[in-house]
């Protein structure tokens, strides 16, 4: 921030007179991000005081809080109360849970969302079956005993069914995918007990299902199981939207 700050690159700045015609928000929190990229800061690094951002940018503390505050819901920073700024780590999952109150209060915005899910799922799977070892099958043959163990009715402990979900695509090693997974997971589970509409009775069997095909290493099956997990709560989804369109009528 001072005269020993690196070049242009790595210092915190706004657009020209184009830039300015936009939020001046969103120019603050693309000059962060910007500066943190450039100076190729990593998580816990720390950052200028809003106050700096201010000065630098020529910009109101308000306006600096502002976008922290946005930046830091979105994880890019890290408030530490008493220290000040630090580069904290991107997630996707605030992005999901913005999502609109529609598609989160209605069968068929669900519905919209399971289709995403399980394309994302799917093809992922068919990946992460490439790199997956015996060690990772063992895993998920124990989660899934677990499940059989504890479960009443063909139901799922859902902290077993995240586990399970999170353990698939480990082998992958991607924290994007892993984070997106996690969001859609905890989504549908919110969604589940927010609407009333039961959980998935077939659930132990179709799990055992996609193991028993990860071990196969057959494509097809992997797909074929993955594709049938989210068929029932396609199904479930839609005897939930019969049962919501019947309220509703006059």
């Amino acid at each position: 921030m001072s005269s020993s700050t690196p070049p242009a690159t790595g210092r915190l700045t706004l657009s020209g007179a184009e830039g300015r015609k936009q939020l001046l928000g969103t120019q603050v929190e693309r000059s962060i991000r910007q500066y943190i990229a450039h100076r190729g800061l990593v998580e816990g690094d720390d950052l200028p005081s809003e106050g700096q951002i201010a000065s630098e940018l020529g910009v109101s503390k308000s306006t600096v809080r502002e976008s922290v505050r946005r930046l830091e819901t979105l994880g890019y920073i890290k408030v530490v109360h008493g220290v000040g700024l630090r580069v904290g780590t991107f997630s996707i999952r605030p992005v999901v849970r913005a999502l609109p109150y529609d598609l989160l209060n209605r069968a068929q915005g669900l519905n919209d969302i399971l289709e995403v899910r399980t394309v994302i799922e799917e093809n992922f799977l068919v990946r992460a079956a490439v790199h997956m070892t015996d060690e990772h099958l063992d895993a998920l043959e124990r989660i899934t005993s677990e499940m059989e163990a504890t479960s009443t009715e063909g139901d799922v402990d859902p902290r077993l069914d995240e586990a399970f979900h999170q353990a698939l695509y480990e082998p992958i090693d991607n924290r994007l995918v892993m984070d997106l997974i996690s969001a859609f997971w905890g989504l549908f589970d919110s969604a589940r007990h927010a609407l009333d509409f039961s959980s998935n009775s077939r659930g132990v069997q179709e799990h055992r299902e996609i193991v028993e095909a990860l071990r196969d290493g057959d494509e097809h099956r992997i797909r074929a199981a993955m594709r049938e997990h989210f068929r029932q709560l396609e199904h479930e989804l839609a005897r939930f939207s019969r049962i919501q369109d019947t309220e509703e009528q006059p």
